[in-house]
């Protein structure tokens, strides 16, 4: 093990998972009262440990986390440094759930899941990024966050039916970059909206409603509009020619013309509020599936993973042997709240963990007082300052 198995009061077990410059690690935290609970930890690359660029982008990440409060967003739970080693380290909760491509992959195969479903993660989605995008900071200024990177990767079903949008380390990266990588395209090939893949600067919400657009195509057809292939992709999203999503699925008019205007190849000619979307989603959801609620699809959700369910205990049950626990988000936090993720291209490692286990994910802060003491126009400026040089 590279890294230090102790950092500040938590016990590194396995690493779970990797991006660019972070690692994601399985790690215990030791509390008061010999408490022992089971969380995660992202944690910088040991290359990149010392490198000021990096410390400052993880910080600014946890710090944009922490202003976020919302149900379907991940939560930070503590942002620190460990004094001897100089280790940045987020807490993230342990999520006990699958992403969005395996319920989808398990659903379409079963008879649980089908078009009111997909209403329902439609809904649970926009209303996310449209807390995203109205953010503001404590002068009441919008601070035109876009997440950029929204995908089915992104999005982690948990077992009892919550819907959770991850992983804002690309947000935080363009929000603040002019001059990063040379334009560099960044975000997942399959879900890049058309000005995204074509490398263009200004990006805003409606990047992310055309990223919506296409997971709501996956959720009703269960394919997926763009090819496998990453190039094959890249180049379809430049100049996209997508088969109309009543050629595919049958579908109501009115649900077929709503994702439609969603995939607009002209930014110009798309929704820009992710809240009206939500609501019309919901609309139709009332319209053709009148009672649909969430103890619905919650019910709908452990019926298309139930197998999975099982092994998740299975798991947890070797785990919590000798008086650990899992940290829940109900642990928390004593009001509903949100969480978040990895970095792009996060790469699945080895590990005890049954095949296909979902990442970890990023929480609600709590402790951190340093976060709550910094304005987040100062955050984002400090970051941008930092891009410039």
């Amino acid at each position: 093990m590279s890294q230090t198995s102790q950092i500040k009061n938590y016990t590194l077990s396995t690493k779970i998972a990797q991006g660019g410059f972070c690692d994601i690690w399985l790690a215990q935290h030791h509390g008061a009262m010999a408490q022992k609970r089971w969380c995660v930890l992202k944690l910088l690359k040991e290359e990149f440990r010392r490198d000021d660029t990096s410390r400052k982008a993880l910080t600014a990440e946890a710090l944009l986390l922490a202003q976020m409060h919302h149900p379907n967003i991940i939560h930070l739970i503590e942002f620190g440094e460990d004094s001897p080693t100089q280790q940045l380290f987020c807490t993230l909760p342990y999520l006990q759930g699958k992403t969005l491509n395996t319920l989808v992959a398990r659903g379409t195969k079963s008879a649980y899941y089908g078009p009111a479903e997909a209403l329902w993660i439609a809904v649970e989605i926009l209303d996310a990024l449209a807390h995203i995008h109205d953010l503001t900071d404590q002068q009441g200024q919008q601070l035109n966050i876009v997440h950029r990177d929204v995908s089915p990767e992104n999005v982690i079903v948990t077992f009892d039916g919550k819907i959770k949008l991850i992983d804002f380390g690309i947000a935080l990266s363009e929000l603040m970059t002019r001059q990063t990588q040379l334009r560099k395209v960044k975000g997942k090939a399959q879900y890049l909206s058309p000005e995204q893949a074509r490398g263009e600067r200004e990006l805003d919400r409606r990047t992310d409603i055309y990223a919506a657009g296409l997971i709501l195509y996956f959720l009703f057809s269960g394919h997926e509009a763009y090819p496998r292939d990453f190039m094959a992709a890249l180049n379809m999203a430049r100049n996209p020619k997508i088969k109309p999503l009543n050629q595919v699925v049958d579908l109501p008019h009115d649900v077929v013309h709503l994702v439609a205007s969603m995939l607009q190849i002209d930014p110009t000619h798309r929704p820009s509020n992710a809240r009206k979307l939500a609501r019309h989603f919901r609309t139709l959801l009332q319209r053709y599936y009148p009672g649909y609620d969430r103890w619905s699809f919650a019910d709908q959700t452990r019926a298309i993973l139930k197998h999975d369910i099982q092994n998740e205990r299975d798991f947890i049950s070797g785990l919590s042997a000798g008086g650990t626990q899992i940290i829940k988000e109900e642990d928390l936090l004593e009001d509903t709240s949100p969480p978040n993720q990895l970095n792009e291209s996060t790469t699945p490692l080895s590990s005890p963990h049954p095949k296909g286990r979902t990442h970890a994910t990023i929480p609600d802060i709590q402790a951190a007082s340093v976060i709550k003491q910094k304005k987040t126009e100062q955050i984002l400026g400090d970051l941008e300052n930092l891009y410039k040089k």
